[in-house]
């Protein structure tokens, strides 16, 4: 079979997913930054007809102009208004910067085999980085269109967003296209992908989204991100939600790999793993939150999946993919016919290892990840989870910590009062940690005020299963800095194998016939005072009478 080449594959995947969408289907993402340290050049719409010679005081009129005038390093920044499509082809070193209310609402076509329209395309590029656009394709009607493409090239996309890609079911807002195995790697973050037939696509590429929200991909039956023919995708505190549009044509949350029966009747060649490793996500309200084929894999860890109303994960065949340490919409986990059939959460087929799963929703994007190589560490988690792990490791591991939203397993409750503060810590080697691990929870003066807690009282404890938490043998508050400290055992830890712990103590002690109150100081040195006038006032008397004896 002749090898498809990549400005190919938008045109023949593209027809095929007129087929995947009675199916379930979806997409991905990828890797790549740059930092621009040249000229600066000037864009402003105002300006037009222009053309302007692209000074701050003399601004080019459109956005490709400027690109065309760039050298490596350089930087172009985009005054508000609304501008036509641009390409960067064979460049290297360019940052495309947008300020607030940047938008782009027409594309440039682009034929080699057959019609394919671009809002904003960068080929054989390397560090081209777009930063804070809108591209808008609402008033676009073509056969084939996509918002933002990478082909063979590097960069990323930063903020902004790519919207109403809608112009028919072939029509994707973000493609990520390799030709050369590394040759494309894409970082997108903190962007938007809405009302798109597809979100996302990334073929024999890698990709990183960090902050992203793919959402609401109808009018087509809505279609997240699809990974294929080697696609390498990592995912951190992303949403892929509201997939969903009634049968035959169900929604996909994310689809890893392709079917066989598309890859023969189209002749694409799709043979090569596509991974996808996802944490902090939320996979929510699609007909099929994620579906792999034989070539997709599928690494999933403290994500929350819930309200995909078909199935969550579905995986026909052997080998089974890791979804541990989740949360399913229900604290008795994801419905299972066999292994789990008492689960009220989301369903999940055969081949998708859930076991354990989460006791409550993840309060996202709340979790840290890390992975550790042999010596002392500290993971400071502090601000997904208020937490910070000391501990030492003789072989590498990997480590998240995680905060939940509510206490987990809410039906076994808490000994003490708690302080409405829980958090997860799994490592994925347990043999390669040295005990005890140190813990540190911190908290606020007003969250103990609120929780009706004697701070001296606060302490770490750690769920047992199917049982209840218990507190810390070692454990204790320090005042001074608002942390509540804990040595935790091997025993206590469950190894670490997705652990809850949680935070509380003792209420104030009550006084007999009453509620007691804190203690002010006032209120004592005036009772002293008094005392201490009593005694001057009584020895005076005492005095004055001896001297009249």
């Amino acid at each position: 079979m002749t090898k498809t080449k990549w400005y190919q594959k938008p045109i023949y995947l593209m027809v095929a997913l007129a087929l995947v969408f009675s199916l379930g289907a979806v997409a991905v993402f990828m890797a790549g930054t740059v930092e621009a340290n040249g000229t600066t050049w000037y864009v402003d719409d105002d300006n037009c007809p222009g053309p302007g010679t692209g000074t701050q005081a003399d601004p080019f009129c459109k956005i490709q102009a400027a690109i065309d005038a760039a050298n490596p390093g350089d930087t172009i920044n985009v005054a508000a208004g609304t501008y036509d499509a641009f390409t960067v082809e064979g460049r290297n070193n360019i940052s495309v910067i947008g300020e607030d209310g940047v938008t782009v609402d027409s594309a440039n076509m682009f034929v080699d085999g057959g019609e394919w329209w671009v809002m904003a395309l960068v080929m054989n590029s390397t560090n081209i980085n777009i930063d804070n656009i809108v591209f808008d394709g609402g008033e676009i009607e073509v056969s084939m269109l996509e918002g933002v493409t990478y082909g063979d090239s590097t960069g990323s996309i930063t903020g902004g967003a790519v919207r109403n890609i809608i112009g028919s079911e072939m029509a994707m807002g973000i493609g990520i296209w390799g030709g050369e195995e590394g040759s494309t790697a894409v970082d997108i973050s903190h962007l938007t992908v809405e009302s798109c037939a597809m979100g996302i696509m990334v073929s024999n590429a890698e990709t990183n989204l960090d902050r992203c929200s793919i959402k609401g991909m109808a009018p087509h039956g809505g279609h997240g991100i699809m990974a294929i023919d080697n696609a390498q995708v990592t995912m951190e505190n992303c949403e892929i939600r509201d997939c969903w549009e009634e049968a035959p044509e169900w929604g996909l949350g994310m689809m890893i790999g392709m079917p066989e029966e598309l890859e023969a009747a189209y002749g694409i060649e799709d043979e090569r793993l596509s991974t996808v490793q996802m944490t902090g996500c939320t996979i929510s309200h699609n007909n099929i939150g994620i579906r792999l084929d034989d070539d997709g894999d599928l690494i999933a860890n403290y994500n929350n999946i819930l309200g995909n109303n078909i199935i969550a994960v579905f995986k026909e065949n052997p080998p089974s993919v890791d979804a541990t340490n989740n949360w399913w919409d229900d604290a008795s986990g994801p419905h299972h016919p066999t292994t789990n059939p008492g689960g009220a959460g989301d369903e999940v087929s055969d081949n998708v290892d859930f076991v354990p799963w989460l006791g409550a929703l993840l309060e996202l994007p709340a979790v840290h990840y890390e992975t550790l190589g042999t010596g002392s560490h500290v993971v400071d988690a502090s601000e997904e989870a208020d937490t910070k792990v000391s501990l030492t490791t003789t072989g590498p591991t990997e480590i998240y910590v995680a905060r939940y939203k509510s206490q987990p397993f809410p039906d076994e409750p808490f000994p003490d009062e708690t302080l409405g503060k829980f958090i997860d810590i799994w490592v994925d080697d347990p043999e390669n940690i040295t005990w005890p691990i140190y813990v540190q929870l911190f908290y606020t003066n007003d969250e103990v005020a609120a929780a009706g807690i004697d701070e001296s009282t606060l302490g770490l404890y750690y769920y047992k299963m199917v049982d209840t938490f218990h507190r810390c043998s070692d454990t204790e508050p320090d005042t001074e800095e608002d942390f509540i400290w804990a040595n935790v055992t091997q025993s206590e830890a469950g190894y670490l194998v997705g652990t809850a712990f949680g935070a509380g103590g003792s209420p104030p002690p009550t006084a007999v016939g009453g509620t007691a109150y804190p203690p002010n100081k006032l209120t004592i040195l005036a009772s002293w005072v008094t005392l201490l006038a009593a005694i001057i006032v009584g020895a005076s008397l005492l005095a004055l009478r001896r001297r009249r004896a």
